[in-house]
């Protein structure tokens, strides 16, 4: 079975197919995810390898190529097609939203 890819906020979950339509990468990139406070982004580089599509249930990707963000590890997905997930940071006295790139 395929496994997810967590980088910070952001989890790729593995699913069989991705729905919407297709998204066109800006600048080169398909990003995920804005940090709010650093302005950092969590990105995959558009190409033939790798698609964005967008639907009313979220965004997915498709192929193979490296998640990249400025102070995290990149991880490398595999072809396969994934669900983009949004992760909370919470601790009881503080909690913080990463904003979606396709909001």
């Amino acid at each position: 079975m395929r496994k997810a890819i967590r980088q910070g906020d952001v989890l790729l979950r593995p699913v069989r197919a991705v729905k919407g339509e297709a998204m066109k990468p800006v600048n080169g990139l398909h990003t995920v995810a804005y940090g709010e406070e650093t302005g950092h982004h969590h990105s995959i580089p558009a190409g033939p390898n790798v698609e964005a599509f967008l639907s009313k249930d979220g965004m997915f990707l498709s192929g193979t190529g490296p998640l990249t963000h400025q102070e995290h590890d990149s991880h490398t997905t595999d072809g396969g097609a994934y669900e983009v997930v949004i992760q909370r940071r919470a601790s009881p006295s503080d909690h913080r939203v990463v904003r979606q790139a396709f909001d």
